[in-house]
C-alpha cells in the first residue's frame, strides 16, 4: 500500500482494496455483495489474496468447491455381533477411497500445486454409542474440482460408485463453478 501510495498519481487506473473473509464460500458477502450494492464499481480486474502458493505466486485459476453432505444408511446392530449390522460409518469411508480412484480425480492441471481435483473428508458423524454399529453416519466431503471438469459429472459418477456400495443420501451443500483467467 506505501509503494502504491508513492506512486499514485502516475497511475492510469484505480486501485480499490477490499479485505473479505468469505471467497472459499463464493464470496456472497464479500466481494459479490460490494458489487451488488455499487460500494465498487467500475471493475476491469479483481485480485484476491490467497493462502495456495504460500502467497508467493499470482494465481490465473482456482478450482471450483463442490462440498457434498453424504449419508450412508446401513443397519445397526450390537458390537458383539457386527456380522448382524452393516457399519455405515464403513460404508462412508468405501465410498470416499473409491471417489479417489475415478479417472476424473486424476486428471491434471499444471496451474495448481495439488495439480488434480482433491477430496478431503472433512465432517464425520456416527454412531448412537460406543457398543453399537451405527446404523447411519453422514459426512461432508470438500472437494476441489480443477478446470476442465464439469462438477456435475463428477456428482453422477459419485452416485454411480455409491449405488455399488449401499444405501447413500446426497445433499450438495455448495457447488461453485472454477474460474480461470483467459491471458
Amino acid at each position: 500500500a506505501a509503494t502504491l501510495k508513492k506512486i499514485e498519481n502516475k497511475l492510469k487506473t484505480r486501485i480499490v482494496f477490499a479485505c473479505v473473509a468469505d471467497e472459499d464460500k463464493g464470496s456472497e458477502y464479500g466481494l459479490q455483495w460490494l458489487v451488488k450494492k455499487n460500494k465498487i464499481k467500475d471493475i476491469d480486474c479483481v485480485l484476491i489474496p490467497d493462502v495456495g502458493g504460500d502467497m508467493k505466486y499470482i494465481t490465473i485459476a482456482e478450482k471450483g468447491p463442490l462440498w457434498i453432505k453424504v449419508k450412508a444408511i446401513g443397519k445397526q446392530s450390537h458390537g458383539s455381533t457386527p456380522n448382524k449390522g452393516i457399519n455405515a460409518a464403513e460404508k462412508i469411508f468405501e465410498l470416499y477411497n473409491e471417489i479417489k480412484k475415478l479417472k476424473l480425480m486424476k486428471k491434471k492441471n499444471n496451474l495448481f500445486s495439488v495439480k488434480t481435483t482433491s477430496i478431503s473428508l472433512n465432517k464425520i458423524n456416527a454412531g448412537v454409542a460406543d457398543n453399537i454399529v451405527p446404523g447411519e453416519c453422514e459426512a461432508v466431503f470438500d472437494i476441489r474440482v480443477i478446470p476442465g471438469i464439469k462438477p456435475n459429472d463428477l456428482i453422477k459418477q459419485i452416485k454411480k460408485i455409491a449405488e455399488k456400495i449401499g444405501q447413500f443420501e446426497f445433499e450438495v451443500i455448495q457447488l461453485k463453478e472454477q474460474s480461470i483467467v483467459n491471458a
